[in-house]
């Protein structure tokens, strides 16, 4: 008996599934209709959600040592947001004139441009282990997402992101990598310049490349072209201070040369001229604390301070003011014997001045040899220096996914829900419209 029953519920069952694909194919047009309604409904909503969302995105990538401590290439302290200074997107702004005939300012520019840190699924994690257990989590993205939705027109849009870009790598490049060469000496350019003169240029000159080769010393790189380190140029360099430039200074002081014997004097009895007016204000100042000192009485405690706001002396007691007015008075004397000395000396090198031409040829050698071997350290330099920069800071900055459209809306989510809902829709009217013409046949019937 139970095997009939069992039997008798699996007919039960293919009546059910015939009944509902009759319905089903009864119904097709009222299902399709309905489906392709509310399918065509979603899909209009998707596209307009879609564009709504439309805009230009583009991913940056740094590459060089310090950008994972939140370093420049200078080891200043990074900054994104450097890709939006005025500079560069005045730049941008410029090459459209169409923005301005829109009605959109620099501000409005700056303002669309949006900057997002990428991190890895991995980083994600770790921070967020690390997070659980309290400990502190940093991290400096390496990449980062720029977007821009600015004028209604994606593909203008793309092209000014792309320039935008460009700017800012050009700038980057520009600021951390290509400044770093050193200026040979050009020693046509000395023309009109006394003998001191030239040596302080070429000293100055020498300082500058020595602190170049100092920042640059920090990494160990030897160069492939050269075979030098910058420990190596600055020893160079140092040499040519301690040896080169010493023995030029020397010959000079020694001789007392000049190239041009009239504007030397000129210039030296002015320095004297100076030096004597300095000598005679600081000997006069040594006069009135000389008689302000013998003035003082000890004995009788008491103090004849006839210009003391002058002096400017805060006293607090009577030996306070008068170990302040001998100290006052003792650098006052020590800088007239020193200013008389060094009139003395500079009226010495007046009166043996010299313009001796065998002196000056041998310093003009001099002078060529120095400058020669300067330039002949500085070619090496640059070349070390444009190694260096391609060894550590190639491509430091650069564009790993071009400006594209894309959108941030969910307009795929919403077609295939649409479609979804209007198949479900068009399936539950069929059953409904068949319910209800049942219902009115019992109905008829029982009339």
């Amino acid at each position: 008996m139970e095997k009939y029953d069992y039997l008798e519920e699996i007919r039960d069952d293919e009546i059910d599934f015939v009944e509902i694909t009759k319905i089903l194919v009864k119904r097709k047009f009222l299902i399709i209709g309905i489906a392709a309604i509310v399918s065509l409904a979603s899909i209009i909503a998707g596209g307009v959600a879609y564009t709504k969302g439309k805009n230009v995105q583009a991913i940056i990538g740094y590459n060089y040592e310090g950008i994972s401590k939140g370093l420049n290439p200078d080891e200043s302290q990074f900054s994104v947001t450097d890709l939006k200074n005025n500079i560069i997107t005045r730049r941008t702004y410029e090459k459209y004139p169409i923005l301005k005939e829109k009605g959109i300012s620099l501000t409005d520019f700056i303002f669309a441009i949006k900057i997002k840190g990428l991190i890895p699924d991995r980083v994600s994690s770790l921070a967020e282990t690390s997070l659980k257990r309290g400990e502190t989590f940093i991290y400096n993205p390496v990449d980062y997402k720029i977007s821009l939705k600015l004028t209604g027109n994606t593909s203008l849009d793309r092209e000014i992101l792309r320039d935008l870009m460009t700017e800012y790598i050009a700038y980057f490049n520009y600021k951390y990598k290509s400044s770093e060469t050193v200026s040979t000496i050009n020693i046509n350019n000395f023309v009109g310049y006394d003998y001191m003169d030239m040596v302080k240029v070429i000293a100055l000159d020498i300082e500058l490349a020595k602190d170049l080769a100092g920042r640059l010393s920090k990494k160990s790189f030897i160069s492939k072209t050269t075979g030098l380190t910058y420990g190596d140029i600055n020893k160079v360099l140092t040499n040519m201070e301690e040896i080169d430039i010493n023995n030029i200074e020397s010959t000079i002081e020694v001789s007392n040369i000049t190239n041009n014997l009239v504007e030397r004097k000129l210039l030296l009895n002015n320095k004297v001229r100076n030096l004597k007016l300095e000598k005679d204000k600081t000997q006069s100042k040594a006069e009135v604390l000389k008689g302000m000192l013998r003035d003082y009485k000890p004995s009788t405690r008491k103090m004849i301070l006839p210009t003391i706001g002058e002096t400017g002396v805060k006293i607090s007691t009577e030996e306070e003011y008068y170990t302040a007015l001998l100290k006052d008075y003792e650098i006052a004397a020590t800088k007239v014997k020193n200013l008389e000395i060094e009139i003395e000396e500079e009226i010495r090198k007046v009166n043996e001045l010299s313009d001796n031409i065998v002196v000056k040829n041998q310093l003009d050698k001099q002078i060529e040899i120095a400058t020669k071997k300067y330039n002949k350290i500085i070619a090496k330099m640059n070349l070390m220096n444009q190694e260096y920069y391609n060894k550590y800071f190639a491509d430091s900055v650069r564009v790993i996914v071009e400006p594209s459209i894309t959108s941030n809306s969910k307009a795929g989510i919403i077609t295939l829900a649409g479609i979804i809902l209007g198949i479900m829709l068009g399936l539950g009217s069929a059953f409904l419209a068949e319910f209800i013409d049942h219902y009115h046949k019992n109905k008829h019937k029982v009339k």
